[in-house]
């Protein structure tokens, strides 16, 4: 077995993680879970192995790029209940037929050392116990998927398990075409091109045919992205807040219709590397950045205004002290309104699947309790609420990595600045994380 080792570059994260709801369960500010699903990893190293062997078949390259390329989510990611059923261009059988991408495994199988039923007994456990996982090709500073040429190229396949944590994790697994293992660093970027197995953090799993049917049905649910089975898999942002995805937002506060000049919008954001490797390896790909929004008026409210995510289409984008990335064009995104309160806490954090699926039946639900482990650059103010599991979090399995809380306040003359200046908030943690603020007539 081949090694590769490669040094961790020292991350200090703070994490929220998630446990089984409860309505009398404390908030734990200590205690972080992550949760190991090893039946999971086993299918997730099945299948890296699989597809490193079925790689050397440049048809099956040329597949994986423009499945890639494509960006179903936003990034360079392939869902693998999505992309299994299509047409591999340039693989065919003995009649002449092309091939699926899925079918097209079972050509490579024995380079992998899989027999036919194992390869039949491996799809059909990741259908049934991983519906998430995916096929990702995080961009590195060597080049992105664009950059991939697949005439030659042969990529490693790494596998991100379903404990891992940013802060702990500092090497997994990876698998070249000839089954060598290899472990790399996931902190410090690889020099060649890695494609990832791991769980989307963009898709949700609803089961098909669940006794808790109940506890989604309210849910105001589009057609499906992707179909198995056992599980109608969903694109996040396609999923009302309240049934845990980020579309469809809350909101709170607002103001009136006055020409005054008292509409605050993000503009714009950025990290430098430690800071945003602190969050997010290059392993997981561009960062989802979510906010929340509190706003103080006579007392914080206990309903958080919710932003949705802030997503660059690529890593760099946003990994780059010296260039800002516009979350929303030139004009930037709606926070609040200075006439609805007197002050407003920001929350910034960043999203990470557990790997698991909800386990919900009649004894259960889909809802989980959210620990918090927060940073407070000034202390937490003793009235703020923490973020809750049905109003604010909406807790699905995931893993919550805080950035910065930070206070907007009128009497600050920084924080409020001039009508249509644009106005720098920025805090150390471990590396650095800023915002670009504006005030703007409503």
């Amino acid at each position: 077995m081949k090694k590769i080792k490669i040094t961790l570059l020292a991350c200090l994260a703070m994490i929220l993680g998630c446990q089984e709801n409860s309505e009398e369960a404390p908030i734990n500010e200590n205690e972080v879970i992550f949760e190991k699903n090893e039946a999971q990893d086993a299918l997730a190293h099945q299948f890296a192995n699989l597809l490193a062997a079925s790689l050397q078949d440049e048809s099956m390259r040329n597949f994986v790029k423009e499945e890639a390329v494509a960006k179903f989510d936003g990034d360079y990611d392939i869902l693998f209940a999505a992309a299994k059923n299509k047409e591999v261009s340039g693989k065919t059988n003995a009649r002449g037929e092309t091939l699926t991408f899925q079918e097209a495994l079972y050509t490579n199988a024995s380079a992998a050392r899989t027999s036919a039923n194992d390869l039949d007994e491996l799809l059909a456990q990741l259908e049934a116990q991983y519906p998430t996982m995916q096929i990702a090709v995080p961009e590195l500073a060597s080049g992105s998927a664009e950059d991939w040429e697949t005439g030659s190229l042969n990529p490693l396949i790494a596998v991100m398990e379903s404990d891992y944590d940013e802060s702990t994790t500092d090497m997994v697994t990876a698998y070249d075409s000839e089954g060598n293992t290899y472990e790399i660093s996931s902190s410090e970027e690889p020099e060649q091109l890695t494609i990832v197995i791991s769980p989307s953090e963009r898709v949700m799993a609803f089961p098909v045919d669940h006794t808790a049917r109940a506890a989604i049905d309210d849910c105001d649910l589009a057609e499906p992205y992707a179909k198995t089975l056992n599980y109608n898999l969903y694109l996040i942002e396609e999923v009302p807040i309240d049934c845990g995805g980020t579309g469809g937002g809350d909101s709170t506060g607002g103001g009136g219709s006055s020409a005054s000049c008292d509409t605050e919008n993000i503009k714009s954001m950025r990290f430098d590397d430690v800071a945003l490797n602190d969050i997010e390896h290059w392993i997981s790909g561009a960062p989802e950045i979510k906010l929340l929004v509190y706003t103080y008026n006579g007392g914080y409210k206990t309903k958080a205004k919710h932003l949705g995510v802030f997503e660059p289409s690529k890593r760099s984008y946003i990994n780059d002290i010296e260039k800002w990335w516009n979350v929303n064009g030139s004009i930037g995104k709606h926070m609040f309104d200075w006439d609805s309160g007197d002050k407003f806490w920001l929350w910034f954090y960043e999203k990470d699947p557990t790997g698991s699926n909800p386990d919900c039946d009649n004894n259960k639900t889909c809802a989980y309790k959210c620990g918090t482990k927060l940073f407070f650059p000034n202390g937490r103010p003793e009235d703020l609420p923490y973020p809750t599991t049905s109003v604010d979090w909406h807790c699905v399995p995931g893993r919550h990595d805080f950035i910065v809380s930070t206070e907007f306040h009128r009497n600050n003359g920084t924080a409020y600045g001039d009508c249509n200046e644009e106005k720098t908030q920025w805090h150390l943690r471990s590396g650095t994380f800023q915002i670009l603020t504006r005030r703007i007539y409503k």
